[in-house]
């Protein structure tokens, strides 16, 4: 299964972007929102993961298929973050890293 940002619209060269992928194995879904913005979903009960491939930010299986842009400050959380901690993070477009405090 794959989640578009069909609710996003066209992203602009030269912008910074705050993503936020997730998978929901109650739900049996992944979703994707950029800027805070409207999530859009889809079912996914196959998981998220579908063959050997190693885990990559940036990259595909597939040699030579590399991001060509700049990718900062990545998180991994379990569990999901909520809407509250999305909006923390976003700030209002200014991006923030999460507490770890």
């Amino acid at each position: 299964s794959t989640a578009t940002a069909n609710s996003f619209g066209a992203p602009s060269l030269a912008t910074w972007y705050f993503l936020v992928a997730n998978h929901d194995a109650n739900g049996n879904t992944i979703s994707i929102s950029v800027n805070n913005g409207t999530v859009d979903s889809v079912a996914a009960t196959g998981g998220v993961l579908d063959g050997g491939a190693a885990f990559a930010i940036g990259a595909r299986a597939v040699p030579a298929n590399y991001w060509s842009g700049r990718i900062d400050a990545v998180g991994v959380f379990k569990p999901m973050l909520t809407a509250k901690e999305r909006t923390y993070l976003f700030n209002g477009g200014n991006g923030r890293e999460y507490p770890y405090v």
